[in-house]
């Protein structure tokens, strides 16, 4: 079942997320052997706006994924997005684990012209 989380980023910041896994008896999912991945994009079909950095925490067995944008992934954002996140087993079985919108909030401060 995939969870829905909505992400709000204002433009031009870094942005930092943390998803945490869990197995069917709601403990903590080992995911050592997975790979996460996660884009944004303005609708399925549309190219990739932003991949984001994601990485399992340091220890697998916490069934921690880290995710993250710089603020040069979050200057260009201009509207809301959508946006998911995968992860692939050592076997190459993609299952995707969470998705939502990117809620953008566009900056007022900017570098001085």
């Amino acid at each position: 079942m995939v969870t829905n989380a909505d992400i709000n980023v204002y433009q031009g910041d870094d942005w930092a997320g943390v998803v945490t896994v869990l197995d069917a008896n709601d403990s903590p999912a080992n995911l050592t052997g997975y790979t996460p991945a996660a884009q944004v994009r303005l609708n399925p079909g549309t190219p990739v706006l932003v991949e984001m950095l994601a990485a399992v925490a340091a220890d697998p067995t916490t069934g921690v994924i880290n995710l993250a944008m710089t603020s040069s992934d979050t200057a260009p954002l201009s509207c809301n997005y959508l946006w998911d996140m995968q992860v692939t087993d050592n076997a190459g079985v993609v299952t995707t684990l969470i998705s939502g919108r990117v809620l953008v909030t566009q900056d007022i401060t900017r570098e001085a012209a």
